[in-house]
């Protein structure tokens, strides 16, 4: 799904399990992350052009503005990360 409008971003495209961008942005977010033994919430922003090549831009150790592209695909980070948190168990559905 795409969202286009104002505020924290102009345009974000939800990407779809097995894209091959997504798998790429996945990694690189992966080795940053464990380079500097990060745990928790952080949010990524990369560019992609037509042609697949991904660029990142940067990382923010937040929620960041899009979460309500998230929420609006039926994602609650914060409830999941509160009940990962409370040890509660927590659905790949959720």
């Amino acid at each position: 799904s795409i969202y286009e409008g104002f505020g924290p971003a102009v345009f974000r495209e939800a990407l779809s399990e097995g894209d091959s961008v997504l798998e790429k942005m996945r990694s690189c977010a992966a080795i940053i992350l464990e380079h500097i033994d990060y745990h928790g919430v952080c949010g990524f922003d990369f560019r992609a052009d037509a042609s697949g090549n991904v660029w990142f831009l940067e990382c923010n150790p937040r929620f960041t503005g899009g979460i309500c592209v998230q929420a609006s695909a039926g994602l609650n980070l914060p409830l999941t990360l509160y009940r990962l948190m409370s040890k509660e168990c927590v659905k790949k559905s959720e």
